[in-house]
């Protein structure tokens, strides 16, 4: 019933191209890169692979608990899931994957909000390269058309890789121009621009949202003069071994869905992370800075958010852990002292069992052997 209600609010109040697009395609799931348009990102010739050893290690990792009280295992949970696919890399070597079935370790795979994360590293590269000042500069240095509006001199990069933006934006908005539906399925995303408000004082309160990225990719776009894959193929992509092409979703205009929305191969993606394993290095060259690095990766422990740069940063389990993290449950975990890195891709589904996956993957991290 909630479902018809929902798509009633949605025709009454969301723009129609984005609405009639919701109700054909539906929430966003594994296969949407198929239907949408999308910029392809080239890796080069300098291809790393990881080594494969699974064995004792595979069954350690099936053996991981999951629920005391019922006494399950990843073994018998995963299949009940709504993972599609899980990988562990030990010391650069692969020692446990999972498929569900019609998937595989060389299926496209959706990476949503995992995104930010290469977002926010761009910027940190950008920033090595003085295109970008530091991180406290203004965003109206470089989106301009928001110089009227008040309070957005006081907007920085900082404000939005925190997510501390004090924009009056809500993800979850059932209205014109605004809301998830709006940025995933939208004719052109760019036109939020004009109906944001400062709500709070920036870099004050934390609320999670999809338009901070969206306007650090227009920035970064405007920084370097470049379109946001090709500085990504350019500076990111062909700089950590990577193997495969990669797509980056963009509306009916052609802007690039900063916030969302790379599809790739989970090897490629595992790369990324070992490339913050690392602390910014690959092949004897530092990509992104050691010191962005540590920024992104080791916030004020005492800040609850623990969301420093768009990255999530780990706590109870393995306090040296942290995480690139998308909508349901994509991982990209990374445990630099005991050089694991964790994938996980899921799709959506109705009634996924209430599993706090990060919990289970920090303290897997820790007691891998």
């Amino acid at each position: 019933m909630w479902r018809y209600l929902l798509i009633i609010i949605l025709l009454s109040s969301s723009g129609c191209v984005s609405t009639a697009r919701f109700l054909q395609h539906g929430f966003p799931d594994q296969q949407d890169y198929v239907f949408q348009k999308a910029d392809t990102i080239y890796p080069n010739d300098l291809k790393f692979s990881f080594n494969f050893t699974q064995g004792s290690h595979s069954d350690f990792v099936d053996s991981k608990k999951v629920n005391n009280r019922h006494q399950e295992t990843l073994q018998t949970v995963l299949p009940k899931s709504n993972v599609v696919a899980l990988m562990v890399i030990k010391n650069d070597s692969i020692i446990y994957e999972y498929y569900k079935p019609n998937y595989t370790i060389n299926t496209t795979y959706t990476s949503f909000s995992l995104a930010k994360s290469f977002v926010a590293t761009l910027i940190g590269i950008a920033i090595d390269e003085k295109k970008i000042k530091n991180i406290d500069e203004s965003i109206i240095n470089y989106i301009p058309e928001l110089a009227s509006k008040k309070g957005f001199e006081k907007l920085t990069f900082r404000c939005l890789l925190e997510h501390r933006s004090g924009l009056n934006y809500r993800d979850y908005a059932l209205k014109k121009n605004a809301g998830l539906i709006n940025l995933f399925y939208g004719k052109d995303i760019t036109k939020v621009l004009s109906t944001l408000k400062i709500k709070q004082i920036p870099c004050t309160n934390y609320k999670y949202q999809n338009v901070n990225t969206l306007l650090l990719g227009i920035a970064l776009e405007r920084a370097t003069k470049k379109r946001l894959p090709h500085y990504f193929q350019e500076k990111l992509w062909q700089k950590i071994g990577t193997q495969n092409t990669v797509m980056w979703s963009k509306d009916d205009n052609d802007n690039i869905k900063s916030y969302c929305c790379l599809q790739g191969k989970i090897l490629d993606f595992a790369k990324f992370g070992r490339l913050y394993l690392n602390k910014g290095i690959y092949n004897a060259e530092q990509v992104v800075s050691k010191s962005w690095v540590d920024l992104a990766t080791n916030p004020d422990r005492n800040n609850p958010n623990q969301y420093p740069l768009h990255f999530q940063c780990s706590g109870a389990w393995s306090p040296q852990t942290f995480n690139a993290r998308g909508m349901y449950d994509q991982f990209i975990l990374v445990n630099p002292k005991n050089k694991v890195i964790i994938l996980q891709f899921c799709d959506q589904s109705l009634k996924p069992p209430l599993i706090f996956w990060r919990n289970i993957y920090e303290s897997l991290s820790e007691e891998l052997p």
